[in-house]
């Protein structure tokens, strides 16, 4: 019986919630002067979410772009420096040998 009761009064609750937030929103429609203002100012944010939305799009673009471009300078680096470990090994042991044969 006391579920029911809870029910109940949490649907009441939600109903007078629901009905507050209806109210609300017709008291701000009815406090609005000029119908057409509105409209253009709404219209006016729009174009501006739209705007922000392409730049943020164009931002990621280019970061996008630019991880891709420091992948490819991380390999290249990575390669270059095998080249140069193995170049710097190769001239370090003819050092070496030379070294010995002067001896």
């Amino acid at each position: 019986m006391d579920k029911q009761i809870n029910a109940q009064k949490e649907t009441e609750s939600r109903s007078a919630r629901r009905y507050e937030y209806l109210l609300s929103q017709k008291q701000k429609m009815d406090a609005i002067d000029d119908p057409e203002k509105e409209i253009d100012r709404l219209n006016s944010s729009a174009a501006v979410l739209q705007n922000e939305t392409h730049v943020s799009q164009s931002i990621l673009t280019v970061s996008s772009d630019i991880r891709k471009e420091l992948t490819e300078m991380k390999h290249i680096f990575q390669t270059n420096t095998s080249f140069y470990e193995e170049e710097l090994a190769s001239m370090k042991n003819a050092l070496e040998k030379l070294l010995l044969a002067n001896k």
